[in-house]
């Protein structure tokens, strides 16, 4: 069953179609969708089996791969702890977004070691064996990286309990958390620079680290009331709010960066989440290996290939490793595998080209060489850069937060580093040439023709 909150019904413009106390389809307002058409939910129900090609071996294969995913090192430190593993290590150097991404660490408060005290089990996606999920003591499940750093970090709240709670709302609300997080952390900058008031607001006073207006907040949100009725707006405020307010909005083609990464010292990060065709989206580009994993340098060239700078701070090559991390992702999209598993994603070790092939080949007996593979996700890519070009969207959406340019971080070792706008300029035009776009980022016309000749 896939239903809507009352933030859908609602017709909050961040809210979620959710197919389960976490699982949503998270972005882009899906939720508000359905709640215009007036509808709740979509329910379906099998009788009829799912046929496999070669069922034998596809069991086979499976058990195969589960043994391979197992012999990662980061399997079972997934299955333990889960997602909050990345808060601690981000939070080391200063990749941390804190109070709307004025500072760039935080409190060690919300690192694993403090989850694991909420954790009632580890659990799962159906029929999934890394258990990277967990049921929080709080009556809901979470709280996974993103919460920890959208309504933690960036909120000002280092009670965890309290972002618990706050994440757990979310989810009952239909509500994007990445979303409600960014856009309650606005607001709150937009009100300490008083380029909002509380007359603008009906009273409300937004102070980082309130936890109890934050939670007044969402609730008001999900039913319009308020100044949640003008926030439910999203990124359209920059209109109500003034020109002024958008160089502290943390979105990128007006949609809020989804995960906690302060991209100013990681820029490989940074190409990746202004190329995205969704806007500030890490599920699509994500090169955590580029930065968080150690790895040889003869793996990382085996992976992104060479020429790329060792140093995270540095865009040198960095193009190289944009253009992998999103062929891949959406190759594995198409199949509708978890992202988690996908070679580069979280480790260099799991489901590449050539396990793509042969699980397709077990369920289906269709035959796909490791190459075609690549392109398809290419086409993906190519596709979607089509579809927002035709809806207004150029080279000048390719781009990041003022912020993130402008404002160096104050903290860690992340301390005094802010992209270059030059650099990111020479970054974006290569990233370009690698997808064979032209100079402004336009898909060619040879190039339509053969996409057009596919479908």
């Amino acid at each position: 069953m896939a239903l809507c909150g009352v933030a859908g019904e609602n017709l909050v413009r961040f809210a979620c179609i959710r197919t389960g106390i976490k699982n949503a389809g998270g972005r882009t307002g899906m939720g508000c969708l359905m709640g215009s058409k007036n509808i709740k939910a979509v329910a379906a129900k099998g009788t009829r089996g799912i046929e496999i090609a070669h069922p034998d071996r596809m069991l086979k294969k499976v058990e195969e791969l589960k043994e391979y995913l197992m012999s990662s090192k980061i399997t079972p430190i997934l299955g333990s702890v889960g997602t909050p593993l990345l808060y601690e290590v981000s939070n080391a150097f200063g990749g941390i977004r804190t109070k709307n991404s004025q500072l760039n660490a935080w409190s060690d408060n919300l690192n694993a070691s403090e989850v694991e005290k909420y954790v009632e089990k580890m659990i799962s996606c159906s029929s999934c064996f890394t258990h990277c999920r967990h049921r929080n003591t709080l009556d809901g499940e979470g709280p996974e990286y993103t919460a920890l750093g959208l309504v933690g970090s960036n909120l000002g709240i280092d009670n965890l309990a309290h972002v618990i709670e706050l994440q757990n709302d979310c989810n009952e609300l239909g509500l994007d958390i990445s979303s409600s997080g960014t856009y309650m952390a606005w607001a709150t900058e937009l009100m300490e620079k008083k380029i909002i008031n509380k007359k603008m607001t009906g009273g409300m006073k937004l102070s980082f680290g309130d936890f109890e207006t934050y939670k007044k907040l969402l609730y008001n949100i999900s039913r319009r009331k308020g100044f949640g009725d003008i926030l439910a707006e999203g990124s359209r405020n920059v209109k109500r709010f003034g020109p002024k307010s958008k160089d502290y909005l943390i979105a990128v083609k007006g949609l809020p960066q989804s995960d906690p990464h302060d991209v100013r010292y990681m820029r490989a990060f940074a190409l990746g989440i202004a190329t995205s065709t969704r806007g500030a989206d890490h599920l699509r580009s994500r090169p955590t290996l580029e930065i968080f994993f150690k790895l040889p340098p003869e793996v990382k060239d085996r992976i992104y290939g060479k020429g790329i700078s060792r140093d995270p701070t540095s865009l040198d090559g960095k193009e190289k490793v944009v253009f992998f991390s999103d062929n891949i992702f959406a190759m594995i999209d198409c199949l509708g595998m978890c992202k988690f598993i996908c070679h580069g994603f979280n480790s260099p070790h799991y489901v590449d080209y050539k396990w793509m092939s042969e699980l397709i080949y077990c369920a289906s007996g269709w035959k796909y060489k490791e190459n075609e593979l690549r392109e398809i996700g290419k086409r993906v890519i190519d596709i979607e850069r089509l579809f927002n070009y035709k809806h207004g969207m150029t080279k000048k959406d390719d781009t990041l937060p003022k912020r993130y340019f402008d404002d160096p971080s104050p903290l860690k070792a992340a301390k005094g580093h802010h992209v270059d706008r030059k650099e990111f300029a020479k970054a974006l035009d290569r990233y370009y040439k690698l997808r064979g776009w032209d100079n402004n980022g336009v898909v060619k016309g040879a190039r339509v023709k053969q996409l057009e000749a596919i479908q």
